[in-house]
């Protein structure tokens, strides 16, 4: 009997450790498993989901440089370095005042562009957004131009000639004829032809002047009865082109002085005994301020008609020479234009504009290194200096 109840004990106990072993302990604060599921949990999301913030960079974009001419149209491509959908226009904007769409939303994204002409420079703004709504904060500027095809240069100067240092064919010179005005003078302006001053080889005409306070001024200029190639030219119904290249060797400033400046080209409609004129129709003047940009500015009864000064969005380049070319129509209602580039590229127009009273008979345009009258600033660095070469008159857009 003891032997019986032995093994009724014995299997008991057996019964009882398989049932503890089959079931884990009770956790006392009710937390089982806690620490086991944070990590696990923790270590497989963790830097997962974060967001992107950064915005899509563009990393080239085609055409650039100078299309051949006759080309009228060709393909914008903009390559970003990450998936996005970009838009273009020809005016600067935030992303959703951009006008043109462009296809493709991988990394490369085209656009197809018409309507393009010779001898004309463009410029397009372009942002992207990626998928997470990240958007450029300012926009890629992509640029190119098409060559220029042949052009007819009705009048061109003498100024790589051998002549006289002041035979300038075509050129009207005044104020003062050959003096020499030298640095330790205290107030003067003249103009003569002097050797490349960067070494390249041939001639230029020099502006050379010391601007004191008491007011000096040196011209060359372009008369309509005298150079009757250009005056018939610049009274024609299409107007003319006038180019240049220019050398500065330093930037130019007046400090915002209202009473100097450089006329790069000054317009006047005269009558034909030169009793009268409209001065400043327009001036094309240096800016005064040192930026070296260019303004258009209407002086006179002609300011009220076309609206003040224009100034340029892009800057005349210093330390080298470059290309500055205006369009000028001689209208007696408002419907001309007046257009100047930089280099190829535009820099200022006016549009639906007049430029003579309709009673005059000819005109004539200057360049013009002007002084300031007593107690104004003079231009500045002295002594001052602008250097001027290949000047050319044509009946349609010179540079290419």
């Amino acid at each position: 009997m003891q032997a019986i109840h032995r093994r009724l004990l014995e299997s008991l106990v057996v019964a009882v450790l398989v049932l503890v072993a089959a079931c884990p302990a009770e956790d006392p604060d009710g937390r089982e498993g806690e620490g086991e599921g944070e990590g696990e949990g923790e270590g497989e999301g963790e830097g997962e989901g974060e967001p992107d913030t950064t915005p899509p960079a563009v990393v080239g974009a085609t055409p650039n440089g100078a299309l051949p001419s006759g080309t009228t149209t060709t393909t914008l491509t903009i390559t970003t370095d990450e998936p996005a959908s970009c838009r273009y226009d020809d005016a600067d904007g935030d992303y959703g005042e951009l006008t043109g769409g462009m296809d493709g939303e991988g990394t490369e994204h085209t656009a197809a562009l018409a309507g393009l002409v010779d001898g004309t420079s463009y410029r397009y703004y372009v942002r992207c957004a990626d998928d997470d709504g990240n958007v450029m904060a300012s926009s890629y500027q992509a640029t190119f131009r098409v060559a220029a095809g042949s052009v007819t240069i009705l009048w061109t100067d003498d100024i790589q000639g051998t002549s006289a240092l002041l035979g300038f064919d075509g050129f009207t010179v005044e104020h003062p004829i050959g003096n020499s005005v030298t640095p330790s003078d205290a107030n003067g302006a003249n103009l003569g032809r002097v050797a490349d001053p960067l070494g390249g080889g041939g001639s230029a005409m020099r502006h050379f002047a010391i601007f004191d306070a008491g007011g000096a001024r040196a011209q060359a200029g372009l008369y309509g009865d005298v150079n009757t190639i250009f005056g018939d030219q610049a009274t024609s119904p299409e107007g003319v082109w006038v180019a240049q290249e220019l050398y500065f060797p330093e930037a130019i400033s007046a400090q915002d002085d209202p009473w100097c400046w450089i006329s790069l080209w000054d317009w006047h409609s005269v009558t034909g005994n030169r009793a009268q004129r409209w001065h400043s129709s327009p001036a094309l003047l240096l800016a005064r301020d040192g930026s070296m940009r260019v303004e258009l500015v209407w002086a006179d009864q002609s300011e009220a008609i076309n609206g003040g000064p224009q100034a340029s969005t892009i800057a005349m380049p210093v330390g080298r020479w470059f290309d500055l070319e205006m369009h000028y129509q001689w209208v007696d209602s408002p419907t001309g234009t007046v257009s100047v580039w930089i280099d190829g590229e535009l820099a200022v127009e006016e549009t639906d504009v007049q430029t003579t009273d309709g009673t005059h008979a000819m005109v004539e345009t200057y360049m013009k290194f002007y002084g300031s009258d007593q107690g104004h600033t003079p231009w500045s660095p002295t002594p001052t200096l602008k250097y001027t070469r290949n000047v050319r008159v044509a009946g349609e857009r010179i540079w290419r």
